[in-house]
């Protein structure tokens, strides 16, 4: 069983990422996210990635280049699944922020994996994608 997914969408020497909600009790409150989210009843990993992609930045028909299984952060007796893609600039163009989230970039890789606003574990997951680190399903 999965909880979820979430996805680097890299392009250039950025990556994708949103400003989580600054609302009271909110996990990870204002914080820097990559898009995905939560599973669906009956979704497997991809739809779920795809569903929460559209919702949050608007995309679709983007591949995908590899995809990792991860512990979750919320149950390490359940997973969560790490895709990543490598994106063209006219996808990045027609990207947008949803309904969820404060704001929405495409932020420069060397900031990204140093800014302490970045979600830990997902800039961990990125930075061992990076280096070649990591068991690729």
């Amino acid at each position: 069983m999965f909880i979820g997914c979430k996805i680097a969408l890299l392009c250039e020497g950025t990556i994708a990422v949103l400003l989580r909600d600054d609302a009271p009790g909110l996990r990870y409150a204002n914080m820097w996210d990559l898009p995905g989210g939560g599973r669906e009843p009956g979704e497997a990993p991809e739809q779920t990635l795809r569903r929460e992609v559209a919702e949050e930045i608007g995309i679709a028909g983007f591949g995908i280049s590899s995809v990792f299984e991860k512990a979750s952060d919320l149950d390490p007796m359940q997973s969560s699944w790490f895709f990543v893609s490598h994106i063209a600039p006219d996808l990045v163009a027609q990207m947008r922020l949803g309904d969820e989230g404060q704001a929405f970039q495409m932020m420069p890789l060397t900031r990204y994996l140093a800014d302490p606003q970045v979600i830990g574990f997902q800039k961990q997951w990125v930075a061992d994608y990076l280096a070649g680190i990591g068991r690729q399903s």
